[in-house]
């Protein structure tokens, strides 16, 4: 997997797949695009991984308020790209990372009233629960703070 890099909002073919055997290279999430704006994308994306099994890529739909399309929040899709599946958009997600089952989904937030969380979410139920609140103002008042949350290789623990 690789990423076409760039502000997100402005990046329509971000995510991308390739097989070093083949050398063939595909587009894996098509964003959808709004008709008569060339610079925006409908779907901005970002902060994509693979799933630990290699079938999934787990990454974040940001919302873009003024030209977003769809849900955004949590995302998967499998790695042919053909189920593209949200996961969760209780919060503004920001980082993601899937447990080694691919039942569980954690990410952390972007709120804007100076708070970060870390999310643990349900990838079958689709349900949310925190894990963790931070206060921005108070820790990290010139930097947004960026938890980065991730699943031990057992998924028994997330680390942040």
């Amino acid at each position: 997997m690789f990423c076409h890099e760039g502000t997100t909002q402005y990046v329509h073919d971000r995510i991308w797949i390739g097989d070093f055997n083949t050398g063939e290279t595909k587009n894996l999430f098509v964003q959808a695009t709004i008709p008569g704006n060339e610079v925006n994308t409908g779907e901005p994306t970002g902060h994509e991984v693979w799933s630990m099994d290699g079938e999934y890529v787990y990454f974040i739909k940001y919302p873009m308020f003024s030209t977003n399309v769809g849900i955004s929040g949590m995302m998967r899709i499998d790695k042919d790209g053909i189920n593209r599946e949200y996961i969760n958009s209780d919060y503004l997600y920001w980082h993601c990372y899937g447990s080694p089952d691919n039942n569980w989904m954690v990410a952390d937030t972007q709120e804007k009233d100076a708070t970060a969380k870390v999310v643990l979410a349900n990838t079958n139920t689709y349900q949310s629960m925190i894990l963790a609140d931070f206060d921005l103002i108070k820790r990290t008042p010139d930097h947004p703070h960026q938890p980065h949350p991730t699943f031990s290789p057992d998924g028994n623990i997330i680390t942040w």
